[in-house]
């Protein structure tokens, strides 16, 4: 996505953004329509080369398979 510079984050604004507590909506397409669940996320900025990701999706919740 462009992004013009004038509204573009430092990387320093980014990395404050992702260490604080977050969550994030998984959303999926089904044969019945949009399925969306609320997922809590954390940042681990030790993995590769940007940091990582890491979500938890309930085994009963349908869109973790």
């Amino acid at each position: 996505m462009y992004i013009p510079e004038h509204f573009a984050a430092s990387s320093a604004a980014i990395q404050d953004l992702l260490r604080g507590p977050s969550a994030a909506n998984l959303i999926t397409m089904t044969e019945k329509g949009l399925l969306a669940t609320l997922l809590p996320f954390v940042y681990d900025p030790t993995i590769g080369e940007h940091g990582a990701l890491h979500a938890h999706v309930a085994r009963n919740n349908i869109q973790w398979s």
